[in-house]
């Protein structure tokens, strides 16, 4: 299983998403796969990140989660970085050699934020598909189910050659993202106490750099789980 962040390269078809729901039809959450009102899906998800990115304590929590350098990143093996968000090559070098990605003043620069917008908004452009995952309620349960089964379809998915891209800017609960949920809600006719748990962005690109993982052991509680 494997994240990409890069541009897309051509459409993934309504057909194509049906073939691979079909392998996993018990799933516990309402799927809705969204190939229409594509410029209005953009312009949310790409708002929603500059929310995140000028909200101090949202950006906070991102900062702590990023890797600077292969060190941290083989270290932690999670978090955010550089190459699962597609800079590679020559840029990477530069950056993790030459700047402090990690320091206040860079962070909030406003070269930074241009940068990762510019990013961004280049993959929301080459998509032409994305998915919703909705529940029924919103307790624990749904959120365990709804992982459960984003990552099942994001391994169908990648054995057709199609890559899952999660969009969580739009969906945390406090207070700056209520616009945004709502907006969504009304997008995709949600009612009651129905809840999107899940929106990514789906289709082809080139293969995506394979991030870390962790041990599952180093996630248990008690010697007696390791």
């Amino acid at each position: 299983r494997r994240t990409s962040r890069l541009p897309f390269q051509g459409p993934l078809h309504r057909e194509e998403f049906q073939q691979i729901t079909q392998q996993y039809p018990r799933l516990k959450t309402q799927l809705k796969f969204l190939d229409s009102n594509l410029a209005a899906l953009r312009t949310l998800a790409k708002d929603a990140l500059a929310m995140e990115m000028r909200t101090e304590r949202t950006a906070e929590e991102s900062r702590g989660w990023f890797r600077a350098n292969e060190r941290e990143i083989a270290t932690s093996a999670d978090g955010i970085n550089l190459p699962a968000s597609g800079v590679t090559g020559l840029k990477r070098w530069a950056l993790e050699t030459f700047v402090d990605l990690k320091s206040k003043e860079e962070w909030y620069s406003e070269r930074t934020f241009t940068s990762v917008m510019q990013g961004f908004e280049r993959s929301l452009e080459s998509t032409t598909s994305f998915l919703a995952l909705v529940s029924h309620s919103n307790g624990p349960l749904d959120w365990v189910q709804s992982g459960r089964d984003c990552l099942l379809l994001q391994l169908a998915a990648f054995e057709k050659g199609v890559y899952f891209h999660p969009l969580s800017q739009a969906l945390q609960e406090f207070p700056e993202v209520a616009p945004f949920q709502a907006a969504l809600n009304e997008m995709l006719g949600v009612r009651g106490t129905e809840k999107i748990q899940m929106l990514v962005r789906a289709g082809r690109s080139e293969k995506p750099w394979k991030s870390h993982r962790r041990d599952l052991r180093s996630f248990a509680i008690g010697e007696g789980l390791r």
